[in-house]
């Protein structure tokens, strides 16, 4: 097992652990300071947009500290917080559409809030560097599930049953048979997205004939 991997396993117990003896916000705060910098990555990705990232990510946060009770570890902690943050990022995407801002009172947990903050602030510093390449420009291209599917399973590198939790995910962990027919279909529909994304690289000229 890779550092990191032995990095998580322990913050993954310790964070069981902690929710177990009903100690909710050292489970909130170790989930946060664990995958908050990966969690803000992904929509700073899915978004492409720091204000509404910044939202979306203090929203999650929110539901977070205040759904922690209810893990029972029937999933890592890991793919429980992108189940979170993609409804809270769905959240704010409908607000965007209807024209209004959403209110998170994260001030009502004052550790936590500060936390949060700092997370978004250095995920923004590093990330404000970083260049946007051509095929991260036609993804955005695709249907909103469709992008989520790609960064998923590509840049964040989950199993495809974690894939299936995450995108079907709405209050409860379904159950594995359930996990198993979506994951095969999932695992069809990536391979038609990356040929659509394959043929819209192609028609920007980004890939030559012998690539396509």
């Amino acid at each position: 097992m890779s550092e990191q991997g032995e990095l998580r396993r322990r913050a993954e117990a310790e964070i069981l652990r902690a929710c177990q003896q009903g100690r909710h916000e050292l489970a909130t705060t170790r989930t946060l300071e664990t995958y908050g910098p990966e969690l803000m990555g992904f929509l700073v990705a899915r978004l492409h947009d720091h204000e509404l990232a910044s939202e979306a990510f203090s929203e999650f946060a929110l539901d977070l500290w205040r759904g922690i009770d209810t893990f029972e570890g029937r999933s890592s902690v890991r793919v429980w917080a992108y189940a979170l943050l993609r409804h809270a990022m769905g959240r704010v995407l409908d607000r965007q559409r209807r024209h209004q801002r959403g209110n998170v009172p994260l001030s009502e947990v004052e550790h936590i809030s500060r936390l949060v903050q700092a997370i978004r602030t250095e995920t923004m510093s590093f990330l404000g560097t970083a260049r946007r390449d051509g095929v991260a420009e036609l993804r955005e291209q695709l249907p909103p599930d469709d992008q989520n599917l790609l960064i998923l399973r590509i840049n964040e590198g989950l199993d495809w049953k974690d894939v299936a939790l995450i995108m079907t995910y709405d209050g409860q962990v379904p159950a594995d048979d359930e996990l198993r027919r979506e994951a095969a279909r999932l695992r069809k529909r990536f391979q038609l997205v990356k040929d659509r994304l394959r043929d819209l690289a192609r028609d920007a000229g980004l890939l030559d004939d012998d690539q396509a």
